[in-house]
């Protein structure tokens, strides 16, 4: 049998009559825990349960009238609301396959409204296997319309949320899907968990209703005054009155305005969205070239593969296939170089080519002494309190590394010092946006510490020196969820050392753990990092599909050169020194250094055929041993 995975077109009457209350407070507590019934702080008129946080992280949880059995798929709504401590708070509500649960761990699928660390930025979140996903952004003392949609079968959370008013019937707009349940279960969930973790905080849930049917993003308590089947609110909101019938074609995509309701479309939009597909092709699947399938109108990635359904059907890819996608080609495929359009040397390079921090200026394009390569900076800047999350979408390039998949990460990187705190890896978040949204994960740490991430714990793997480029490959197998590090001259030493090669643990394992694709770059820059401080970022490549331990690029040597490499030194029978290089060019200066201690000095008494060779004539020659380096001139 086909799934599609969008909402149905089923008359509203029964869909609305799939409802049941599991608790709207008006009546006696049902609730275990220590949680009060109490008025809405919104209408006195209206009964909300209400849990106040004084000093302990409180636990309480409510019977489901009826459970959600195993291999189902079952819609929880509810509506939850939070007050913040100085915009702090923690607030956690989801479903259990536990009778009495007692903390996190009991929870399976579930929604957490969090300021994730950062004052004044709290968000909406979504359990998402060992990890939380970022799913929009909410706000203290304002009611959040929350659908759950709970498939105990693939164990994984659907959410949608609005945050209209109380008795507004919109269905809920769209925000995430796919995400893992917390632990997996092969039980019924029986049990909704609530836990108020922030001291100082008062959480408010209210009108619980359970829909065992299926997917119904319906709001329980609609009203529908002009019986036209489109909720009143919903008109009202949508088109700023109840004077349409249902019967008219508002974006003229020939669905008529109820059929768009009952879809979850927006009748004021041809595309609602934005895959260039207009609604009535998606649902009469004829962009699709797999049997006209419809695909989800009120969702670009279909199928949650990366891929746009247009650019699926244009690739002859099936869009509601994760496993079908459009063919990439082999091979390292660049991410960023920091040239071209909008890299301008000493701007930002925030919103340029799709990268996104908190702090944009920290961020800025930069070139290499003596040389016109232009490189990333990301600096730990002077009194600042925030971490820096910086990162890149690989969904968009359509580079990102699916589930079941390996692939390869290179980047080359500088630290300006040994006192620099930056984290660099692979995340399964959209827009991740703090250290647990990392799978595979490396850190140049303070003390010159070169670490990478197993699990759950840092190892200290090796030593880098300040001012020396790096060459590193994150090697990630999203299949088996583990991770192989590789770095080239992470303290001046020639050939890749592994550092996730521990005695008997290798590979590492992802830091939490995933059953999605890879789908950004993600960089940090930590508190702990020396004011000042940087690291110089360049020439990334991913390779989506296989491990690749190949070099896309030259290293970089002194003044940002490509690799030098002397290729002979031959003493002729005059007794002239003759050192030949390549790459070959102009623009070479030859240094030497009596004990490698020494600077690098530039020989002045040399011969350049300007090509690919140096010769010292033999008077030039000290008796003292010397060491050489072809280096890329400054001048």
């Amino acid at each position: 049998m086909k799934r599609y995975p969008f909402l149905l077109l089923l008359p509203i009457s029964s869909l609305n009559a799939q409802w049941s209350l599991v608790d709207d407070m008006e009546n006696e507590n049902n609730w275990t825990g220590e949680g009060i019934l109490a008025a809405d702080p919104d209408s006195v008129a209206n009964q909300v349960y209400r849990i106040e946080n004084v000093g302990d992280r409180l636990v309480t949880y409510l019977p489901l009238t009826t459970p959600i059995s195993e291999g189902d798929t079952a819609t929880l709504f509810f509506r939850i609301r939070t007050s913040a401590n100085n915009d702090q708070t923690d607030w956690v509500v989801g479903a259990s396959a536990v009778a009495a649960p007692s903390n996190w761990p009991d929870f399976e699928g579930y929604v957490r409204i969090s300021d994730g660390g950062t004052a004044g930025d709290i968000d909406l979140d979504v359990r998402d296997g060992g990890g939380f996903a970022e799913v929009g952004s909410a706000e203290p003392d304002t009611w959040t319309n929350v659908w759950l949609i709970l498939d105990n079968g693939a164990d994984t959370t659907d959410i949608y949320y609005n945050t209209v008013t109380a008795d507004a019937t919109s269905p809920g707009s769209l925000s995430l899907t796919g995400a893992a349940f917390r632990n997996g279960t092969t039980t019924d969930l029986i049990t909704l968990l609530a836990i108020n973790n922030e001291v100082n905080t008062t959480t408010f849930i209210d009108d619980i209703y359970l829909d065992l049917s299926g997917v119904n993003l319906t709001h329980p308590l609609g009203t529908d005054e002009d019986n036209d089947e489109m909720p009143d609110d919903w008109e009202i909101a949508i088109f700023g009155d109840t004077s349409r019938d249902g019967t008219g074609d508002f974006d003229s995509d020939t669905l008529t305005d109820l059929a768009e309701y009952e879809g979850g479309t927006d009748p004021t939009l041809k595309d609602t969205d934005g895959d260039t597909l207009d609604d009535n092709i998606e649902l009469a699947g004829t962009a699709n070239p797999f049997d006209n399938e419809p695909t989800n109108p009120t969702l670009a990635d279909s199928d949650d593969d990366g891929f746009d359904d247009a650019e699926e059907g244009v690739a002859a890819s099936n869009p509601n296939d994760p496993f079908s996608i459009p063919a990439r080609p082999d091979g390292f495929l660049l991410v960023e170089n920091f040239e071209g359009e909008g890299m301008i040397v000493g701007e930002t390079f925030n919103d340029i080519n799709g990268w996104t921090a908190p702090l944009p200026e920290a961020l800025s394009v930069s070139t290499l002494e003596g040389s016109s390569d232009q490189v990333g900076r990301v600096e730990r800047l002077p009194d600042t309190n925030v971490v820096n999350a910086i990162s890149k979408n690989l969904d968009d390039l359509g580079y990102q590394i699916l589930e079941g998949d390996t692939g390869t990460l290179f980047f080359q990187v500088l630290a300006s010092s040994t006192e620099v705190d930056n984290s660099f890896g692979l995340s399964d978040v959209a827009a991740p946006a703090g250290y647990s949204d990392f799978e595979a994960q490396t850190v140049l740490y303070p003390g010159g510490n070169l670490r990478a991430r197993d699990a759950e714990v840092f190892r200290d793997q090796a030593l880098f020196a300040p001012n020396t480029w790096m060459n590193v490959w994150i090697v990630a197998d999203n299949e088996n969820d583990l991770v192989n590090i590789h770095v080239e001259s992470p303290d001046g030493q020639t050939g890749k050392i592994e550092i996730t090669d521990d005695g008997d643990i290798d590979p590492f394992n992802f830091r939490n753990g995933t059953t999605n694709r890879l789908t950004s770059i993600l960089i940090m820059t930590a508190l702990a990092a020396e004011a000042g401080s940087f690291v110089l970022i360049d020439n990334i490549y991913i390779d989506p599909s296989t491990e690749n331990l190949s070099k896309p690029v030259p290293s970089k040597q002194a003044f940002g050169s490509s690799e030098l490499a002397i290729t002979s030194i031959v003493l002729n029978s005059s007794g002239d020194l003759s050192i030949t290089f390549n790459p070959n060019g102009e623009n070479y200066i030859l240094t030497a250094s009596n004990d490698l201690s020494a600077p690098f000095e530039q020989v002045l008494d040399v011969d350049f055929n300007n090509l690919d060779t140096f010769t010292i004539p033999a008077d030039e020659l000290s008796a003292k041993q010397r060491f050489y380096r072809v280096e890329v001139s400054s001048e």
